[in-house]
């Protein structure tokens, strides 16, 4: 699910109740802060949800402090080319692989020592790097960005990408563009996320909805029911 609105602290235990996996965060186009979004990764974590964020910009120091907030994995939008692919993939990874810091009392500790190697080893092993392709460029250089070592899941963005193209997110150039990102991750093991696929291989993330449209289709689909029922 991705939640780019409703940041209480219950949602976490309805996600994880629901049966979903992993909730994506949405700080790039929302009011979540870092403090907020802190305290949603401690409840998803406890609730068995993993917390991943999708990042106001992929800056070292950006990635770096949502990591040390707690964030399993941290989703990148609007990565342009390859370098900055690469570049992400240092901020989300400890040296020697990366460039992120050893905060004292950060996430990988538990928020009471100093980051220690194990630690560093440990949150390199289950950190999630999630590429968002939203450009011609991007999509372009994805066969080169798949297969950077860190990097672990591509997406693309539909609606940057029709809207740089000129056309609506369903138009053929979008949905073979998403076809074609989508095969490259099959073949070099990489996840890809995003919606169910109609054919081919499946994927390891699923994305299902985002917070507001479940709740509008939700809330809809019960007005119908009624307003059908009371007529009939």
């Amino acid at each position: 699910m991705m939640v780019v609105e409703f940041f209480t602290p219950s949602l976490p235990g309805v996600l994880a109740r629901a049966g979903l996996d992993f909730a994506v965060f949405d700080m790039e186009a929302s009011g979540l802060s870092h403090g907020r979004f802190q305290m949603l990764a401690a409840l998803s974590t406890a609730a068995g949800l993993t917390p991943i964020v999708r990042v106001p910009e992929a800056s070292a120091a950006t990635v770096g402090r949502c990591l040390d907030l707690g964030a399993v994995g941290v989703m990148a939008p609007k990565v342009q080319n390859a370098d900055e692919a690469r570049a992400l993939a240092s901020h989300t990874h400890y040296p020697p692989d990366g460039d992120r810091g050893s905060g004292y009392r950060a996430h990988p500790s538990g928020y009471v020592t100093a980051t220690s190697s194990e630690d560093r080893r440990a949150a390199d092993a289950s950190t999630i790097t999630v590429v968002q392709l939203e450009t011609v460029e991007a999509v372009d250089e994805a066969e080169e960005i798949v297969a950077i070592p860190g990097i672990d899941v591509l997406n693309v963005g539909a609606n940057d990408l029709a809207a740089q193209l000129g056309v609506e997110p369903g138009h053929p150039d979008v949905t073979s563009a998403i076809d074609r990102v989508r095969q490259l991750c099959v073949a070099h093991g990489k996840g890809y996320l995003g919606r169910p696929p109609r054919v081919g291989a499946a994927r390891s993330m699923v994305l299902l909805d985002h917070d507001v449209a479940a709740l509008s289709a939700h809330t809809s689909a019960g007005v119908r029911a009624i307003r059908k029922e009371s007529n009939s």
